[in-house]
C-alpha cells in the first residue's frame, strides 16, 4: 500500500505540473484517492506542502507543458541534460527524488558495497550502461514496470532509488516521456545518476548487516 500510494502521488505531481488548469479535486480522484481531503493529507505528509503550493512553485518556475501533455520539467530537460556529468546537479536530483519515502528506504547492502569496492566504478558503470540499454532504453521495454529486480546488483538497487527502474518512473520523475527509444544523452543521464548514487552509498558504507547476500552479476 505504501508503494501504491507513492506511485499515486508521483502521478499527482505530474498532473499538477503539466495541467495547471485542472482542479485539484479532479486530480485526487484520477490518481486513486477517495477524496480531496485524503489527497491533501497524503500529499502534505510526503512533500511538506499542499498540492496548490506545489503547483504554484513548479508551474511558475518551470516551462509550460508540451502540447502533447508530456512533462518538460525535471533533470532531463535540455539545459540539465547538457550538464548531466555535473556532480552538483546530480546530487540535487538525488536529493529531490530521495525525499520520496518509498525511494529513501533503499540502500546498498554490505555485499553490494563490497562488490563496488572489489570491481570498481568503471566496471559498475559499464554494467549500468549495458543494463539500461537492454532493459530500459527501448521505446517499449519488455515487461515495463517489472523489468528491474529488487536486488542482485548495485545497479538494480540504484534504479529503484533514482526512479530509473521503468519508463513510467522515468517519465514522472525525470520528464523523459515514454514511447520513444532513449537518446544517447538520455541514456548517459540515467547512467550518471545511477552511478552517482552508488558512489555516495559506497563511500558511506551503508547497509543492514542482517540482509542475506544477493547473487551479484
Amino acid at each position: 500500500m505504501t508503494h501504491l500510494r507513492s506511485l499515486r502521488l508521483e502521478c499527482a505531481r505530474l498532473l499538477l505540473r503539466t495541467q495547471p488548469d485542472k482542479q485539484i479535486s479532479t486530480i485526487a480522484l484520477e490518481t486513486g484517492f477517495s477524496s480531496a481531503v485524503q489527497f491533501y493529507r497524503a500529499f502534505r505528509t510526503v512533500t511538506g506542502m499542499t498540492p496548490g503550493d506545489y503547483r504554484a512553485a513548479h508551474v511558475t518556475q518551470g516551462p509550460a507543458a508540451r502540447a502533447d501533455g508530456t512533462p518538460p520539467a525535471g533533470p532531463a530537460d535540455r539545459e540539465e541534460r547538457s550538464a548531466a556529468m555535473d556532480p552538483d546537479r546530480l546530487d540535487a536530483s538525488l536529493a529531490r527524488i530521495t525525499r520520496i519515502p518509498f525511494r529513501a528506504k533503499f540502500h546498498l547492502r554490505p555485499p553490494e558495497c563490497e562488490y563496488v569496492a572489489f570491481r570498481g566504478m568503471d566496471v559498475v558503470r559499464r554494467h549500468a550502461r549495458e543494463l539500461i540499454d537492454a532493459r530500459l532504453a527501448r521505446a517499449r521495454p519488455v515487461k515495463d514496470g517489472r523489468q528491474t529486480p529488487w536486488g542482485g546488483h548495485p545497479v538494480f538497487r540504484a534504479q529503484h532509488v533514482t526512479a530509473t527502474c521503468c519508463r513510467t518512473c522515468l517519465q514522472i520523475n525525470h520528464g523523459i516521456p515514454k514511447g520513444h527509444e532513449l537518446s544517447e544523452r538520455e541514456r548517459q543521464y540515467v547512467v550518471d545518476l545511477i552511478c552517482r548514487w552508488i558512489e555516495n552509498e559506497a563511500r558511506a558504507g551503508r547497509g543492514p548487516r542482517q540482509d542475506p547476500p544477493p547473487a551479484l552479476l
